[in-house]
C-alpha cells in the first residue's frame, strides 16, 4: 500500500512538477535535475538517520 501510494505521488506528479518548473524558470532545462537531485538528498539523509537509529551502517 506504501509503494503503490509513493509511486502514485512522486511518479504521477513528476511531469506535471517539471513542466511547471521549466515554465518557472523561464526555460531552464537543468530544472529536472533539481527534482532529482531533492530526492537524492532526502533519500541519503533518510537513509543516514534510519542506520543511525537501528545501529547498523549500510556499506553495500
Amino acid at each position: 500500500m506504501s509503494y503503490n501510494l509513493s509511486v502514485a505521488t512522486f511518479g504521477g506528479l513528476a511531469p506535471v512538477l517539471v513542466t511547471t518548473a521549466i515554465k518557472q524558470t523561464q526555460a531552464i532545462y537543468l530544472s529536472p535535475v533539481l527534482y532529482i537531485l531533492a530526492f537524492i538528498v532526502a533519500s541519503i539523509i533518510l537513509v543516514a538517520l534510519f542506520s543511525i537509529k537501528n545501529n547498523k551502517v549500510y556499506t553495500e
